[in-house]
């Protein structure tokens, strides 16, 4: 399919993440929209094979999707952060630039989605704070192979996707279900195309990543049980959480980088504060 023929608007409706490509390329898709790739590409001086081929790339992206249920643990989870956690920090940005000016512009107008930009920028802190607790803390367990003592962990990430589910709720309440008017502006009709984008994304991510904790979910209930010490004293990298309602002491060896990180897990399992510190291990107390 030549993309280079078809007019801008075009473009960011029907590929969504293009959006993205234009505001690199300083290319208005908005009041300059009825004008070709191809005319605007001689006009910027910009070689349009070049552009094309990135355009083409988002096409493909969907096209190529792989079962990846029952890939290896390791290879599922670098999959999860390529496809979906850098995605995710492309998108949400560039939905906020547009979501500031359809409110920005067209304020006054009825069905303009007045609240949208801050819905979509909380979102965007959510699934970022999300996003960086399992990359440092529940992804490395699980290769490591300690799925057995991220039961917690797991259940506050899936906590987190329920709250992330409401607020796509709310982005479809503010959107008309993500209907544009009739006569909506280019940026607006592409805001609500790559809005859908995102949350077609999502609910895959949610998907694989449930798929990845159930293939390293325990059978094991009790959080205290003392976790297995690798031979020759070499640091075990899993993380031990504790109950903030309990008062008790645990005991595990743990690498330094997560002390802090271990804060960000919410609700009940949090650590407190470091009580002691030997070679190979690091004593816990929990908060009441």
């Amino acid at each position: 399919m030549s993309l280079r023929t078809l007019s801008l608007g075009q473009i960011a409706i029907e590929i969504p993440g293009s959006t993205a490509l234009f505001h690199q390329y300083d290319l208005d898709f908005c009041c300059g929209g009825k004008h070709t790739l191809e005319k605007m590409a001689q006009k910027r001086g910009l070689d349009i094979d070049q552009l094309e081929k990135e355009f083409q790339q988002l096409t493909q992206q969907e096209m190529n999707e792989e079962d990846w249920r029952n890939a290896p643990l390791p290879a599922l989870i670098a999959h999860i952060i390529e496809r979906f956690h850098n995605q995710h920090r492309q998108q949400l940005p560039d939905l906020i630039s547009m979501a500031e000016k359809v409110e920005r512009v067209h304020g006054a107008k009825p069905a303009c989605p007045l609240g949208l930009t801050k819905v979509i920028q909380d979102v965007y802190q959510h699934l970022s704070n999300h996003m960086m607790k399992e990359e440092r803390v529940l992804f490395p367990m699980i290769e490591q192979g300690f799925g057995s003592h991220a039961s917690d962990p797991i259940a506050v990430m899936e906590f987190e996707h329920n709250e992330a589910g409401e607020q796509l709720e709310v982005i479809k309440s503010l959107t008309n279900n993500l209907t544009p008017p009739e006569g909506a502006c280019t940026t607006w009709r592409a805001l609500y195309s790559g809005i859908d984008r995102f949350i077609k994304d999502l609910m895959l991510h949610i998907h694989l990543k449930t798929t990845c904790c159930s293939h390293a979910r325990c059978a094991a209930s009790n959080i205290f049980e003392r976790p297995p010490v690798l031979s020759g004293g070499g640091i075990l990298r899993a993380l031990l959480i504790v109950r903030a309602d309990k008062d008790q002491t645990a005991v595990c060896c743990c690498p330094q980088r997560y002390l802090s990180l271990a804060r960000h897990w919410r609700g009940e399992i949090y650590l407190s504060f470091i009580t002691g510190l030997s070679k190979n291990k690091m004593c816990f107390s929990s908060a009441g």
